[in-house]
């Protein structure tokens, strides 16, 4: 069934590729999320909760020093995103987030 519908989808021009997803990130069975797996610059796979209506994506600061990335080489603005009530600060960096096709299409 999964595959059919796959099919149509990209036969009909509304999707390049398939994926699986999860309906909840890691011990928080109770939120429903979208999670894919993301990779990040080319380089780094990481699981990852898509929020379709959120400004930017947002990474733990571990991810980002997996990959490298110099604090000193971002932007730090001057407001904090607030997400569900709760305010966080951090940097804002210009990379690439590719998602995977799994089964048919392109990533």
């Amino acid at each position: 069934m999964m595959a059919r519908f796959a099919q149509l989808l990209i036969s009909g021009h509304f999707a390049s590729g398939v994926t699986r997803y999860e309906d909840h990130y890691s011990r928080q069975e109770q939120f429903a999320r979208i999670v894919l797996t993301v990779t990040v610059e080319r380089y780094l796979t990481v699981r990852a909760v898509v929020d379709t209506g959120a400004p930017w994506c947002i990474l733990a600061p571990e991810t980002v020093e997996q990959l490298g990335i110099m604090p000193r080489a971002t932007y730090a603005p001057d407001e904090r995103l607030t997400i569900r009530g709760i305010s966080y600060g951090g940097r804002l960096l210009r990379m690439k987030i590719g998602l995977r096709a799994e089964q048919e299409g392109e990533d």
